[in-house]
């Protein structure tokens, strides 16, 4: 969703070998790349997306690590967002609906 609340659905397809794909989400391009961490137990997202804002071409990166608990019940995504505003982060959490 940008600033003024517009979403921009978007399917997108990534390896966890860590090579980088790319995409196009209207005029704006995506890259992506993911692997997992070194123990193997979060992997690892990052993405770069250009846009052109009032300052000409701009990016907006995010880095997310997404992860299970031991138990397999709750699933975080934490993640960092860089952009000409500041840098954001924060955690999501998903518990596993009970059977």
């Amino acid at each position: 969703m940008n600033q003024n609340g517009e979403q921009y659905p978007f399917d997108e397809v990534i390896t966890v070998d860590g090579e980088e794909r790319e995409i196009m989400i209207y005029e704006m391009k995506r890259r992506t790349s993911a692997r997992w961490s070194e123990d193997s137990k979060s992997l690892l997202i990052n993405s770069i997306t250009k846009y052109y804002g009032d300052s000409g071409e701009e990016e907006f990166s995010i880095k997310e690590t997404v992860s299970l608990n031991d138990k397999g019940t709750i699933l975080s995504i934490a993640y960092t967002t860089n952009s000409v505003y500041g840098e954001n982060t924060g955690t999501y959490f998903y518990s596993k609906a009970e059977e």
